[in-house]
């Protein structure tokens, strides 16, 4: 599969990253550039290929070294190509005002307690949806005859019931 759209690489990728920095250095010189590794032909690798395992210490090092960024920028690229989710997202993220005062171990429970409840709302969810979908079952006469026998209003025996 290759790691790149009809105008080119997928925009935050390690591809895109290393079109940007290399400039016009090619493969060879920017393995050069890096240490060796990744060599030459790893880098065309991760240009044309998607990204399927998080490379090793050596190769973010040389990466970082190579294109001239932090090497958290390199673990961040590699990261989100690889699916996992890296950085403070604000949408998803809920922001406790001075929470990082608290003691590592008040700190450790607030996040267990923010994972437990979305656990919860996710079984609450999940349970609202089977309801949803669960078919009810037609009003029968045998349905308003109890109704008028329990005295509910609007409610007689005499009272018409479309059979379908």
């Amino acid at each position: 599969m290759e790691n790149n759209t009809e105008d080119g690489p997928v925009a935050n990728s390690l591809a895109s990253l290393i079109n940007r920095r290399r400039g016009a250095r090619t493969y060879v010189e920017l393995s050069k550039d890096c240490g060796g590794k990744p060599t030459h032909k790893a880098l065309q690798q991760m240009v044309t290929r998607q990204l399927k395992n998080f490379p090793d210490p050596d190769t973010i090092r040389g990466l970082a070294r190579g294109l001239n960024v932090l090497e958290s920028d390199v673990v961040d690229v590699c990261a989100r190509e690889v699916g996992l989710r890296v950085g403070v997202e604000l949408e998803d993220g809920l922001v406790l005002a001075h929470a990082r005062r608290l003691p590592a171990s008040a700190q450790d429970v607030l996040a267990s307690m923010s994972r437990e409840l979305l656990k919860l709302n996710g079984l609450a969810e999940a349970a609202a949806e089977a309801k949803a979908t669960t078919k009810t079952k037609p009003v029968t006469r045998d349905d308003y005859r109890l109704a008028a026998d329990k005295g509910e209003k609007g409610m007689s025996f005499d009272t018409e019931v479309d059979p379908d």
